[in-house]
């Protein structure tokens, strides 16, 4: 008779069977982190076959004014894995208690975290999905940092290069690609899963314009040189032709 325990198991099987079968038979990777490269290569898939390029920004919508730093933000979708919870509890931590806070974002969990920020006393801004790009930028810009609370293993984290390309800092948990982006930047601080670390982060991004400036400065350069849709496009296309031309 099938077990519960053994049908896992055969589906398992199967499972690792199909992702070899579809490993083997694409003829190039592109992945946007190293991370997910090393994924990659874990599962068997030869190194010279992958290439990382990462998610490109749209810098034509970045405003060029200089906003007065005054929020710290959370951008993305509203459920369990993105850590929401994580950002509100550390909010609810800092000296600052009148610290403006807005949530950029909808999703299913929306209500609960409605409801903590209340019951934790906070002033919280729920402005839902922005689909004006410039606003969206706007509020970017004038973030003293945004905060990737993120619970799961993330393969890249597009607000982290969009928050890089506003000149805002960024602390990230130490999941998946994230670490990468904030490390090889040297814009924001990389902390565990933990509201504390988040919120002494915060804390310190909040007192020191000077460190919040120089990581604001070293991302934008960052994503200019690494996260521009025209430069990465072209890479994406450089591929294309080598593969073609290979046939």
């Amino acid at each position: 008779m099938l077990t519960i325990l053994l049908i896992d198991r055969i589906m398992d099987m199967r499972w690792r069977k199909t992702v070899k079968w579809v490993l083997e038979s694409i003829n190039h990777f592109i992945t946007y982190s190293q991370f997910m490269r090393n994924k990659l290569i874990n599962a068997g898939t030869c190194q010279e076959t992958i290439s990382v390029i990462p998610y490109g920004v749209d810098f034509e919508n970045i405003p060029t004014i200089n906003y007065e730093r005054e929020f710290v933000i959370f951008s993305g979708r509203l459920s369990r894995e993105k850590g929401v919870d994580l950002f509100i509890k550390a909010v609810s931590k800092i000296k600052e208690k009148k610290l403006e806070t807005v949530i950029i974002g909808d999703g299913p969990q929306r209500e609960e975290y409605e409801n903590l920020a209340q019951e934790l006393g906070l002033n919280i801004q729920f402005v839902g999905w922005l689909n004006d790009r410039n606003e969206y930028y706007r509020y970017l810009k004038r973030a003293i940092c945004v905060v990737a609370p993120s619970l799961w293993i993330e393969n890249f984290g597009l607000v982290i290069g969009e928050a890089f390309a506003c000149g805002t800092p960024v602390i990230g948990t130490n999941s998946g690609g994230i670490p990468e982006l904030i490390n090889n930047s040297g814009a924001g601080f990389v902390v565990e899963r933990s509201a504390d670390e988040i919120a002494e982060r915060i804390q310190v991004l909040i007192e020191d314009k000077a460190v919040r400036e120089e990581m604001g400065g070293k991302g934008r350069a960052f994503a200019e040189k690494y996260l521009s849709w025209e430069k990465n496009v072209a890479r994406i296309a450089e591929i294309y032709e080598k593969l073609v031309a290979s046939e």
